[in-house]
This record gives C-alpha cells, structure tokens and sequence, in this order.
C-alpha cells in the first residue's frame, strides 16, 4: 500500500534530504513521477479512441467438446456423453449446460480454428498472451513470460494512468502466468486489485498532503531558473499528474457495487462474477483492459475442479462440467447483455478464452473417470463486441475437432485484433533487452474487427 508521509521535521523546517525524498513512492527505486515520465518516452503509436478491453482467463485450458464446438456425429469416445442444445441463433448449437448463452447468441460470436504448438499451460499461455512460449534456450518459462504480455503493452502503449484511472488492472487473485512485462520491467506490470484498490490508496491527512504539495511548489520554483531545456517543467507536470492519480476516487468508487441492482448483482453472482461486474464498472469508467481469472469451480463448490484441467487422473470432466458451467453460463451471459443493455457493445470488446483446448478422443489414465489431455492444435473461443459481428461462427475444426478445417487462426491474431480495437500499432517494433527490434505482435488482426 502507498503511504505519503509528511516531509517536515520536527521543528517545521524542511531538510535537505526531504527535498530530495519529496514524491517517492516506495516502488522499487522510482518515483510514481519519473515513472510516467519515462513511459511518456515509449513513442507508441497509437490512435486514440474510447475503447477498452475485458479478458475472461479460463487458465488451464477449456474443452471446445464440452462447451462451444461439439461434435455430436462424431464416435462416442470423441463426442462424450454431453449434449448440444439450440440457440437462439440458427446454426449455432452450443453445450446443453448454456442455456443461457443460448439466449443471447445473437450477442455474441464463436471463434473455433485457434490453434498453436505449445501443450504445456505456462508456454501456452505466454504464447498466447506474449507471442513467444519458450525462450530462446528451449526451456520452458516456469513462472512468468520474458516477453512483454499483451496487459503489459497496453499499460506501457497508453499511458499507465489516465484521468485520474489505472489504463489496465488485473482483478486475478495472484494468476500472473498472464500478466508478466518482460523485459520492460516492473514500471509496466498491471496492478492486480482482486479485492479493490489498495495498492493504490491514498494514506495521508490532508494538512500533511498540503505540506507536500508545498514541498514540491517550493523545490519546482527553487530550480525553475536552472531549467534550460524543459525537463524540470516536464518534471512537474508528471508531479502534478502522480498527485491527481493518488487523489483520485474513481477507481475506488469503481469497486462499490453497492450502487448497482440487487437484482443484477444477484445475476453475475459472488466471486469472480462480482469482478466481472466490476470489470464492467471499471471500463465504463475509462480503463482500457481489465482481466479477469475464471476458476473452474462454482464458487462455493467443494468441487477439485480448481481449474479447466480437465485429465482423468485430476478429477472427472463431466463433473467438473456440471459443477462450474451452470454459474460460469449465467455470469457471462449476464455480462454480454449488460454491455448490451449499457450501449457499451461497440466500445467493449469481451474475449473468453484459455491457453488451448483439449484432446478430441476421450483418456483412459483414470479408469471410471472422463477426461481430456492438453491440447492446443485446436481451441474455442467466446467473443463480444468491440463493433464486430454477432450470432457468427468465425472458422471450423474438422468433424472431430482435431485441428482447423476452415480458416485457421493463430493466438498472435487474436492478440493482434485486441490491440487494433485498443488503437494501437502491433506492427510497429520496439528494442529488447539487448537492444534488438521486436515487433509487438507478428499476427493480423481479424478483418470483421476492421
């Protein structure tokens, strides 16, 4: 948590070493001001337009054959012992426990031929958040991605704060495999607020807060004749702008749902379905990327199923199923309509997805358990928004969902089609950490997205 103390001794007089210390903020070595000063030196290029992004993680790899590409023609050990069910949109059957996604398919569209290399759940997710799944040696990244992810560009490519507001939060509850800067640095890591802003919280009386201010009128002025070539001035302003971050009550305000609908709280739910209502307070508010770590249990559950990793050996898929969809179907239903019912569908552009899918044929690791291996030759995705299509399928897998039969996609295009909506140049290149170009992201950005 932040904390502003006052910088006056004692005896009322300001040291020398005050003078100094005045804006420090206790991250790492850097002031909350030079922080912004630096990134104003990203030179991104960017469109500014009024949009943001909510991402759904469903980490551990949702099954596209128990939820949005069933293959009921396909044999028994493909298709399992689930049913699909009609939606309100001709064509587009989904799994019988969503029915109410089956009631707003009009809302929203299904991406079914994403497919990539990497099977492993940390290299697939920083291959589809970063682009690269393992470094350079071969070996996997355990922890976090080197890479910049895609939270991590939009914080550096937007400005980290603005108007007062976070450009990207994380309302995970420590999921970071996601989230990493890479070699930008901790400067660029999305706060993660799971509980609200306290990271980010003003602690400091308002007569200590004036002093402060004080302070930093007094330093600016003590060096402004020093000033030739307009770094103190900028200086000040990045002052200015880091007091009007921690004043600001607008994040904070964000977090009280208190002020929404009994009715429509009780629609999204408790848990991470309270943070995705949230999520949507806070675009509405002027964030840019808010993310959201979906478990693969019902809140509440006593349920194993803590993830989407649905092997036999960990526990059985189709309890698992029945376990989390029926809360997961009415939570994101709810959101797609509320974006809807707010007008905020062309701004928001939702994406629901994992790291990839699973197998098509059935495992028998676990014998009297169902379940599915890892599998990233193809995976399903939900889609909303974001002035693109609705009540579409975009893509196919063959008749055993086994890799993409009709135009096949690749993560970094879908990451390319989040920063298009964002307005921000993916093509364009920017040094590494030993100073070589690398481009932001090497895929296109889909055209119904345009």
């Amino acid at each position: 948590m932040l904390e502003l103390e006052s910088v006056a001794t004692r005896s009322g007089r300001t040291s020398r070493r005050a003078f100094l210390q005045a804006g420090f903020l206790g991250i790492g070595s850097l002031t909350l001001a030079e922080m912004l000063k630096l990134q104003a030196k990203a030179s991104f290029k960017t469109s500014q337009s009024d949009t943001a992004v909510i991402l759904l993680w469903c980490g551990g790899g949702p099954s596209q054959l128990e939820t949005y590409d069933m293959k009921p023609d396909a044999p028994s050990e493909i298709r399992g012992p689930m049913h699909s069910i009609r939606t309100n949109v001709p064509g587009i059957d989904v799994c019988e426990l969503l029915p109410c996604h089956a009631k707003v398919a009009d809302k929203f569209s299904l991406i079914r031929s994403v497919s990539h290399g990497h099977s492993g759940h940390p290299d697939g997710t920083f291959r589809f958040t970063s682009g690269f799944g393992k470094d350079k040696s071969g070996g996997l990244l355990s922890t976090e991605s080197k890479h910049p992810c895609i939270t991590a560009v939009v914080n550096r490519a937007l400005g980290i704060t603005r108007n007062g507001m976070p450009v990207s939060l994380d309302l995970s509850s420590g999921y970071r495999w996601y989230g990493s800067p890479g070699y930008w640095g901790e400067m660029y890591r999305v706060p993660v607020a799971s509980r609200g802003l306290e990271n980010w919280r003003l602690q400091v009386k308002q007569d200590q807060l004036e002093d402060r201010r004080s302070l930093l009128s007094q330093f600016d002025r003590f060096r402004s004749d020093l000033d030739h070539d307009g770094n103190l001035k900028a200086m000040g302003y990045f002052q200015q702008q880091a007091t009007e971050i921690l004043l600001s009550n607008k994040a904070h305000e964000a977090f009280d749902v208190s002020k929404e609908d009994p009715r429509l709280r009780e629609r999204y739910g408790v848990e991470w379905g309270e943070q995705c209502l949230i999520a949507r307070r806070l675009v509405e508010r002027g964030v840019n990327m808010v993310t959201v770590h979906v478990p693969g249990r019902a809140p509440g559950s006593l349920g194993k199923n803590y993830d989407w990793d649905d092997h036999a050996v960990n526990w059985d898929l189709i309890e698992a199923m029945q376990d989390r969809l029926p809360f997961y179907d009415r939570t994101v239903a709810t959101l797609i309509d509320d974006l809807h019912q707010r007008g905020l569908n062309k701004k928001v552009l939702l994406l629901v997805t994992g790291e990839f899918g699973r197998t098509p044929r059935v495992d028998n690791n676990a014998p009297g358990r169902f379940g599915r291996d890892h599998y990233p030759a193809a995976m399903s995705m939900l889609i909303s928004g974001g002035n693109g299509p609705l009540g579409t399928v975009i893509g196919a897998t063959n008749s055993k969902a086994e890799y993409p039969a009709d135009r096949p996609l690749d993560p970094d295009d879908i990451r390319a089609t989040l920063m298009h909506h964002l307005g921000i140049d993916y093509t364009q290149e920017l040094p590494d950490n030993a100073g070589r170009p690398v481009r932001l992201c090497y895929g296109r950005h889909l055209a119904e997205w345009a």
